[in-house]
């Protein structure tokens, strides 16, 4: 994609190519009072039309899912001069299969006893929506 521009339809392929070195994602959900936006760990080693992230089942991402599913996920990544913004609907899963599947490390130390974890559950967020940025320099260009 040349710098200064924006690709509003990019296939699953592009979209994943770009976003699976990015470790750290945002992700916005609709809460009381507004908007609000988070950090999250992107977990899969693939793309399908579906991010899936490590949650709580009790905590304030997965209850904002669960009241609105709306929501929107960016990465960035300032080096490449690439930036991703996506629209999607999401879910909060506890399905036993997906979790075994995904889950690494780095998770079991946020959830010590780990697949077994009464508290642990994942968000799959189907996407809907995906534009690719490619910026000049310093600053994103549409």
């Amino acid at each position: 994609m040349p710098a200064g521009t924006a690709d509003n339809h990019p296939d699953a392929d592009t979209l994943w190519q770009t976003i699976r070195h990015i470790r750290v994602a945002i992700l916005a959900t609709q809460e009381e009072g507004g908007v609000k936006a988070r950090p999250m760990t992107t977990v899969q080693k693939s793309y399908e039309g579906v991010l899936w992230f490590f949650v709580d089942v009790e905590g304030h991402p997965a209850e904002a899912v669960r009241a609105h599913p709306a929501v929107a996920v960016s990465y960035g990544d300032s080096a490449d001069g690439l930036y991703v913004t996506i629209r999607g609907d999401a879910t909060v899963v506890r399905d036993r299969a997906s979790i075994n599947a995904l889950i690494t490390p780095e998770v079991r130390e946020w959830f010590p006893e780990g697949e077994g974890d009464a508290r642990i559950a994942l968000i799959a967020v189907k996407v809907n929506e995906a534009i690719l940025f490619q910026s000049e320099g310093d600053q994103p260009k549409l």
